[in-house]
């Protein structure tokens, strides 16, 4: 065999053996990881339409409910106006003229879980918040915006600040126009991602800048250019405001021709599920034994309190639908579609595999729940996305811990 020839033959080798690395690779971090579809749960479902009904279903919501956010809640919102989404890049969720991110984001919180009253400032890079001030300034925040009461309402208020120079450095005074730019593409960044949470908001800006800078304790070149009030929806007034909610009144329910006692029947369904994955996973952080048990017990009590949180937000619904939520623990046994499996094996590999066979049971209740109130009930349509994407999340979150554990010689 000549020299050519084994050259050839080499070359070849080399490049099939990348191509199926690179397969591999590509399996591994954008299906298995990712998407997670063995299970053949129908994700086109999940994602179809997600963007157009998200928009669609938009509005200015100007009265809120008297419920706390929780820190998830605000970050996840805080995320999507000024998030990093390409760290190699420094590229943010939201466009920006020349990438020169001219804007700064404030946060006066008021009713949070976990949260103290204050003002806090966003930190892009950290995905987190630092508190500048002490105390409750939405009555401050109302004051200085011609006492605009949805102000003060709301659980929190997002206070979006330009540095003009950071453009206007680069492209002179087009850089102004440029900046203004970008503070409706966060907004409308906020906008969208609040309507799957539930969270209604409303762009304010009519206000005193200089007042409103000396209440966020913001710098001199920071210009404040619009607040963002922040505050779950309140369904049971929210058709008496300007906004033209989302919320279905018992009359538009029965126009779209949707079976509520169906849909009531399958949330309590998930209502009993909720609790049972609630008491899985809280009962398996107790007793879970093994390997990586510090990681397995933080995952399995993080997605415990999420379950609980679930459970919440399923009851409201019901009761917003005029139903009643189970009243008796033990309806759930009769009812519940994915049930209980109490754990017999108190090693971390067993209860993981106990807890992803449930979040598979569940995945496929919820993406059934979208299916039946698809274009009738876009309330629930919303809610039920929101839960069942947490859901999607901690089943690979279990399943990546299984591999790091499989990893350990």
């Amino acid at each position: 065999m000549n020299k050519n020839k084994i050259f050839k033959i080499i070359l070849f080798t080399i490049i099939l053996a990348a191509v199926i690395s690179g397969g591999i690779y590509m399996y591994r971090k954008f299906y298995k990881n990712e998407y997670s579809n063995k299970n053949n749960y129908d994700l086109k479902q999940v994602s179809s339409n997600i963007i157009s009904e998200t928009i669609k279903n938009r509005r200015s919501i100007r009265n809120y409910a008297n419920k706390p956010l929780d820190k998830k809640e605000i970050l996840t919102l805080l995320f999507a106006a000024q998030g990093i989404t390409d760290k190699k890049n420094n590229l943010r969720a939201a466009p920006s003229a020349g990438a020169t991110y001219p804007l700064e984001l404030y946060i006066a919180v008021g009713n949070a879980k976990n949260l103290e009253p204050g003002i806090y400032k966003y930190n892009s890079k950290s995905n987190d918040i630092t508190k500048i001030e002490s105390g409750d300034k939405r009555s401050e925040l109302c004051n200085n915006a011609l006492s605009q009461e949805w102000i003060k309402q709301a659980a929190a208020v997002i206070i979006i600040c330009a540095i003009y120079e950071r453009t206007t450095n680069k492209y002179s005074e087009n850089g102004k126009k440029y900046v203004h730019m970008e503070v409706g593409a966060v907004a409308e960044n906020v906008y969208l991602q609040a309507v799957p949470l539930n969270i209604g908001t409303v762009f304010v800006g009519a206000f005193d800048t200089d007042k409103v800078r000396k209440t966020i304790k913001a710098n001199k070149n920071e210009e404040p250019l619009c607040l963002m009030p922040l505050g779950k929806k309140n369904i049971n007034d929210i058709n008496n405001n300007n906004s033209g909610s989302n919320a279905m009144t018992k009359q538009a329910l029965e126009i779209v021709d949707l079976d509520v006692e169906k849909v009531i029947e399958e949330l309590n369904k998930a209502f009993a599920d909720e609790w049972f994955a609630y008491y899985q996973y809280w009962i398996g952080a107790k007793v879970a034994k093994g390997p990586l048990r510090p990681s397995v017990v933080e995952e399995l009590v993080e997605h415990a309190n999420e379950e609980l949180k679930h459970a919440d937000m399923v009851a409201e619904r019901i009761i917003q639908l005029n139903g009643t939520p189970i009243l008796s623990p033990k309806e759930w046994y009769e009812v519940s579609s994915c049930q209980y499996a109490e754990p017999s094996d108190f090693n971390v590999v067993p209860i993981l595999k106990q807890n992803i066979k449930a979040e598979q049971c569940a995945i496929k209740v919820y993406n059934n729940l979208l299916k039946l109130v698809k274009d009738k009930d876009f309330v629930t349509y919303n809610m039920v996305l929101s839960i069942l994407e947490d859901e999607i999340e901690h089943e690979t979150d279990l399943e990546n811990l299984l591999e790091d554990i499989s990893l350990i010689k």
